[in-house]
């Protein structure tokens, strides 16, 4: 027969010994926390990125759009987007020229 009464003695589950000030972070920070750290591991900013995020910031320093990058890698437009907005993230810049300046200091490309 199942009942629907709490049992009586709810301190001998694990999740109610821990401390009510428990913190936890966001998804978005965990996620840049990671980054950070992977980043650290490998000794620069960027080294997180995939290759998939490194293929498109080489083709963005090397001036393709994002319609030229959907016919060179036969992906989507959207998917181009997703991944150039993931190393932008990643590499913590705003702009086109940051990339393409990321992309010299790396050698990704050549000046």
């Amino acid at each position: 027969m199942c009942s629907n009464r709490m049992p009586t003695n709810i301190s001998s589950r694990p999740w109610n010994r821990w401390p009510i000030t428990s913190r936890f972070f966001t998804g978005k920070v965990s996620e840049q926390l990671l980054d950070a750290l992977l980043a650290k591991e490998h000794g620069k900013l960027g080294a997180a990125l995939s290759p998939r995020e490194r293929v498109i910031v080489q083709l963005i320093a090397e001036g393709h759009t994002n319609r030229e990058m959907t016919e060179i890698l036969n992906l989507s437009v959207k998917t181009i987007e997703t991944h150039r907005a993931a190393a932008m993230r990643k590499l913590n810049v705003t702009s086109t020229a940051a990339i393409v300046r990321y992309a010299i200091r790396n050698k990704l490309v050549e000046p």
